[in-house]
């Protein structure tokens, strides 16, 4: 895929200056003084991709657990997102798939029900949650800062 965004980069040419991270990097390499190869392109940009995901999965990992560790935590998150369910339900006049515990698909439909009601505008309602991912990253920073002394 990096290859083939590279091929396409270089058959087209640019149209106008883009100001992703990839399409500098892609300038980089055709500059005839840098040492930038494709292969080292394609090298930095898996590097974001492996990093973001782990990134992601170790701070995720932190906040269940602090999340866990911290019952009035877990409780007052419980309520936003119970409150953000019942209210999105109302807003899109939509009644909520009952739970049966002896049904384990209907907490899949609920699940799913739930997931619907994630835009990125309705996750800006979710202020606790957020507090709770931010403390955790605070705590817990997923790329650690070096602070060198001089």
């Amino acid at each position: 895929m990096i290859e083939g965004i590279l091929s396409t980069n270089q058959i087209y040419g640019r149209c106008q200056m883009k100001h992703d991270i990839l399409s500098r990097f892609i300038e980089l390499g055709e500059d005839p003084e840098s040492n930038l190869t494709d292969k080292s392109l394609r090298d930095v940009v898996l590097n974001f991709v492996i990093a973001g995901r782990d990134t992601t999965a170790t701070t995720l990992s932190w906040a269940i657990y602090m999340v866990m560790t911290h019952s009035h935590v877990a409780e007052k998150l419980y309520s936003e997102l119970k409150f953000f369910e019942e209210d999105r339900a109302k807003e899109e006049n939509v009644k909520l798939h009952q739970i049966n515990t002896e049904d384990p698909e209907s907490f899949s439909q609920r699940v799913m029900q739930f997931a619907g009601f994630l835009t990125y505008d309705s996750l800006g309602r979710l202020y606790y949650l957020h507090a709770v991912i931010t403390e955790t990253l605070r705590l817990y920073p997923a790329v650690p800062q070096v602070c060198l002394m001089y």
